[in-house]
């Protein structure tokens, strides 16, 4: 009635999410049915998406134009210059939301299903969404490089001038969060600084 059995899935799972402190669910989650739900995972997507692309029609040249100019353009650049005033770290958040299209395979084989895309029309989303698919680890993963050594630079040059107000200042023992979960690691931050 108010939405589809993926929206369960995810209201099902951010209800389960911060049950115990320590995170037992999503450790339960991770450790008991990784293998199960990759397999699983890989089997939808190919039973849903790949049966209904119309093989034809993804091949033909048309198509592949027309979805490498859609993935380009819509697909790609609209998410990667989307950021222009988060400073050093916009090409990284950028490109951090390029490959996010999992999803879209799905609503645009449901469109399909319903007679609202022609499967030529089809044929260049899917095209569109392989680009960015594609393309997407690969140049996030530069970005991330570049932007990880850029910053390296620039706290070995301020490491230097902290040595030396080090040398003025108490240390202070605080203890890490074995977790790696944002809210804990933000959690001890705070308590860091105070």
């Amino acid at each position: 009635f108010l939405g589809t059995h993926l929206w369960g899935c995810f209201i099902a799972g951010m209800s389960f999410a911060c049950l115990d402190k320590n995170h037992h669910a999503h450790h339960v989650w991770v450790k008991q049915t990784k293998r199960a739900t990759s397999w699983m995972i890989r089997i939808f997507f190919s039973c849903t998406v790949a049966f209904a692309i119309p093989v034809h029609e993804l091949l033909s040249p048309d198509a592949i134009l027309k979805g490498a100019i859609m993935g380009i353009g819509p697909c790609i650049l609209t998410k990667v210059l989307c950021a222009p005033f988060m400073g050093d770290a916009r090409f990284v958040i950028g490109w951090a939301m390029v490959g996010r299209a999992e999803f879209a395979y799905l609503i645009a084989q449901m469109a399909a299903a319903s007679n609202m895309m022609a499967p030529p029309v089809f044929s260049i989303v899917i095209w569109a969404l392989l680009w960015a698919t594609v393309f997407a680890p690969f140049v996030f993963r530069w970005v991330l490089g570049r932007y990880i050594r850029k910053k390296a630079a620039e706290a070995g040059a301020d490491a230097q001038q902290q040595g030396d107000d080090a040398r003025s200042t108490p240390a202070r023992n605080v203890q890490r969060c074995s977790t790696g979960h944002l809210p804990d690691l933000y959690n001890e931050e705070l308590a860091a600084q105070q």
